[in-house]
């Protein structure tokens, strides 16, 4: 078993075929699923079966940083906000993962790097997604929590 350092986590996954196996072109025949290997049809229904999520583990990190060194100059600021970025952030280690880690946000997941916009430009742009779902109220209120405005 591969041993995670957070949260003791382990995954049994392992290569089956020889890394210079040639496959051959095109889809093969023969199975009754995506793909021959039980492993990959797993991956694959499990993703599917995710919701999508926006994460906002990133942006409240950020949020952190800033606040607690409000009167340090704007480069400091971010130099915090990334450390705390990179000490604090969930590390997602999935069943069957062959390569572990995503891209800081669980599968499925699109975090918000709130390094890259202003407040303003982030609720504009998230204002008109409102009408369009139900989840999208309770994240734009879960944003509203973090960022306690």
């Amino acid at each position: 078993m591969y041993e995670a350092v957070a949260n003791k986590q382990t995954t049994a996954a392992r290569g089956v075929d020889a890394f210079d196996k040639v496959y051959g072109l095109g889809y093969e025949v023969g199975h009754d699923d995506w793909s021959p290997y039980p492993r990959v049809n797993y991956l694959r229904q499990t993703f599917l079966d995710r919701p999508y999520e926006i994460d906002v583990e990133r942006l409240r990190l950020v949020t952190e940083a800033f606040q607690q060194h409000e009167v340090a100059p704007r480069i400091l600021q971010s130099a915090y906000a990334f450390e705390n970025i990179l000490l604090n952030t969930t590390l997602h280690i999935y069943d069957q993962d062959l390569i572990l880690g995503e891209i800081a946000a669980p599968a499925k997941a699109s975090p918000i790097y709130q390094n890259f916009l202003s407040i303003g430009s982030l609720m504009r742009s998230l204002t008109h997604l409102l009408k369009s779902a139900p989840t999208i109220n309770s994240i734009f209120a879960t944003m509203k929590n973090v960022l306690k405005f």
